[in-house]
């Protein structure tokens, strides 16, 4: 057992939030635990949307490589951001009990979706959001924002709304209002509320207690999610909803894009049996082909064409 254990996390106050998640239930079990914060690509860079972007792996890439590097044990990210291939060096050690995978819409007024007024102005920098809002209120004005947690929430006021995720909202014990949008048009990112604990293969005295803070309905729902991800090959720029939710042994499996010109919604939904991350894959492998049976493929294609 390690005497003393170094968890990496992004410097901001909500990526902090999180790696407490972890740190709090290891202090717990009489572990030395101190946090290295550290800056990533997309903590510096503030302004330019997600998906005018490049270089993938801007908000874990860093905080990865204090692991690979020996100046952390382990790495803690929300895993939306965690691309769907980790480094080989690395393994996926534990995912904390998820917490909402849903997104949220945040105004002073405290309006939902329907309510905005119209032309309302609503800051996001997700493609994925866009084209969802779009779809459901064309009149809309979208702002791209970026920033923490914190910094687009002081947007309102200058713009009408913010969309985010609904777990940062309740991480960072959000006193304000928020609406969920409505999850049967708004389908999330693919593990989003839940978060990734990344460790080296090499680490068994890593792995070993933090298999203590791991979920396993939390996994499998992630693993399917980011299977899917890495199937269909989207990313930032080909914006994908995904959301898998486990009951025991039985999964629920939602999918869904929209078209550039947001007149073209296609969305499956999927029943299935995931007991280990075997069936998870097996399970994501049928998600996709009726994806793609459904014409899905041909709107993330769409998707690449614009931001090639």
């Amino acid at each position: 057992m390690v005497d003393k254990i170094r968890i990496a996390a992004r410097a901001s106050p909500l990526s902090i939030a999180q790696a407490m998640e972890v740190i709090e239930p290891l202090r717990e079990m009489g572990l030395d635990v101190e946090l290295l914060k550290v800056k990533s690509t997309g903590d510096v860079d503030k302004t330019t949307p997600l998906y005018i972007m490049w270089e993938k792996g801007i908000f874990e890439k860093e905080v990865d490589r204090a692991v690979l590097e020996g100046r952390a044990d382990a790495a803690v990210h929300s895993a939306k951001d965690v691309l769907s291939v980790l480094p080989p060096q690395l393994v996926l050690a534990a995912v904390p009990r998820r917490r909402s995978p849903f997104d949220a819409l945040v105004s002073n007024t405290g309006s939902d979706i329907w309510t905005l007024p119209p032309n309302a102005k609503v800051g996001t920098s997700s493609l994925r959001r866009m084209s969802m809002i779009k779809a459901i209120r064309r009149d809309l004005d979208i702002l791209p924002i970026r920033g923490n947690l914190d910094t687009r929430l002081r947007k309102i006021g200058e713009i009408d709304a913010v969309v985010v995720a609904e777990a940062g909202l309740e991480r960072m014990g959000f006193r304000g209002r928020w609406s969920r949008l409505p999850s049967d048009l708004f389908i999330p990112a693919a593990g989003q509320g839940a978060l990734a604990v990344h460790v080296r293969k090499d680490r068994e005295d890593m792995i070993r207690p933090l298999r203590a803070i791991d979920d396993n309905c939390s996994r499998l729902e992630l693993i399917t999610e980011k299977t899917i991800v890495r199937l269909l090959g989207a990313g930032c720029k080909t914006p994908l909803g995904v959301l898998a939710s486990l009951e025991g042994t039985t999964v629920n499996a939602i999918v869904a894009s929209i078209s550039p010109d947001y007149s073209k919604l296609v969305k499956v939904e999927a029943v299935g049996h995931v007991a280990d991350e075997e069936d998870a894959w097996e399970f994501a492998g049928s998600v996709t082909s009726k994806f793609a049976r459904a014409g899905g493929l041909e709107v993330l294609d769409t998707w690449r064409k614009i931001s090639s």
